[in-house]
């Protein structure tokens, strides 16, 4: 692994009770990744870090080390499993050991679905608890798709190099990927999102950005193989999409409208399939309030939920308490913007495109759905069983 850039800390913010931070070159002032830190008892710290190009490590440090820079042996284990020995990289100045854990796609998933991980490291054991980490990814990948697209949008200059900051820790300002894998490059990119039928014809109702410059599109439902669709219509401005299966749906596998506006206060429910791979591949169901009947500068065409919405939530229905359709999901606020304009982390703030805009879309091409007066409430567990019916989960591929 190369030397270190030295790295300073540009915005930090607070994520499931990890300390989290910005990082770029104190030459160039180039983005290099965001990095959480949680401290731990016994003096050493636990890093979850996401580099510009997505890639992700672990480390850990503790100023009680004295190990010498370069390769050393990392032992480390899950929940109590087995244990496993690894190559990390002990950096400089700071007592940082970095482990690559990327390249393991095996013991990716065991980080991620764990709730305790032990290391064993200079001859001695710590054990960490694995607290928020499913969220910690998704935000701190979000982190750098903010960072990285805020970076393409500047002019082609040189950028001024930041100010100094002095970083929480030494070990902080000192995180370094290692070299990229240009077969991974290679290989085409894929996303995922979520979608519901609306018509018997076996048309689905999703959001723009889900399907956006893909060359091929599937859907399957909890329990399906699935299957290709033809993206039929968009609509840019109000982020919409229509797609059709070749297959008809019964008629308790559709998604029906409600006709009555909305009041703030109400409860409502998500469901979709967010952080695939990550979260249950049957569905995952939501519950909150309408907080807003208007998004971000009043935008009338959303509402704004306290429900959390994660990636892949996009596209999904949002239902009242009896499992009628009042939005479309369509995003949550931008964290490190909030960050930089209150100082904070905004929680739960997310919004849905509000129904009768994708009715009006619907009726703009001719697609059929159907609505529904108001029916009785019904408890969280049914609402789910009946989304799971109609809700899909829309695979891309570009």
């Amino acid at each position: 692994m190369p030397a270190a850039a030295e790295l300073v800390k540009l915005h930090d913010f607070d994520v499931a009770g990890w300390e989290a931070a910005v990082y770029g070159d104190t030459e160039t002032g180039r983005f290099d990744n965001c990095m959480a830190t949680g401290r731990y008892e016994g003096g050493v710290d636990f890093h979850v870090i996401v580099f510009r190009d997505y890639r992700w490590a672990l480390g850990f440090s503790s100023t009680r080390w004295n190990l010498r820079r370069g390769e050393i042996r990392l032992g480390y284990r899950f929940d109590e499993g087995q244990w496993f020995s690894t190559e990390a990289y002990m950096e400089s100045l700071g007592g940082l050991v970095l482990w690559d854990m990327a390249s393991d796609p095996a013991q990716v998933a065991l980080f991620r679905r764990s709730r305790v991980m032990d290391i064993s490291i200079a001859q001695r054991s710590y054990s960490f608890k694995l607290t928020g980490t499913a969220r910690l990814v998704s935000t701190l990948s979000q982190c750098v798709k903010i960072v990285t697209d805020a970076e393409k949008g500047k002019v082609a200059e040189k950028p001024a190099a930041p100010a100094p900051v002095k970083p929480r820790t030494k070990t902080a300002a000192k995180a370094k990927p290692s070299a990229a894998n240009g077969k991974a490059e290679s290989e085409p990119r894929s996303s995922s999102g979520t979608g519901f039928i609306v018509s018997k014809s076996g048309h689905i109702l999703t959001n723009q950005h889900v399907v956006q410059g893909c060359t091929s599109i599937s859907v399957s439902r909890t329990g399906d193989i699935a299957r290709p669709v033809e993206l039929l219509r968009t609509d840019i401005t109000n982020d919409l999409a229509v797609l059709k299966m070749e297959a008809t749906a019964a008629d308790d596998e559709i998604a029906r409208f409600r006709t009555r506006s909305m009041r703030a206060g109400e409860t409502i429910a998500a469901y979709g399939f967010p952080l695939a791979g990550t979260l249950s591949a049957s569905g995952n169901i939501v519950s909150g309030n309408v907080t807003s009947l208007a998004g971000l500068s009043d935008d009338v065409r959303l509402l704004q939920i306290s429900a959390p919405v994660q990636p892949g939530n996009s596209g999904g229905p949002l239902m009242d308490n009896s499992g009628a359709v009042v939005g479309i999901v369509n995003g949550k606020l931008n964290d490190l913007a909030a960050i930089e304009a209150s100082g904070s982390l905004p929680q739960n703030v997310n919004f849905s495109i509000k129904a009768n805009v994708g009715l009006n879309f619907l009726d703009a091409h001719s697609i059929p759905y159907e609505t529904v007066n108001e029916t009785a409430a019904l408890d969280l567990p049914a609402i789910a069983d009946k989304a799971r019916k109609f809700t899909v989960f829309i695979a891309c591929r570009r």
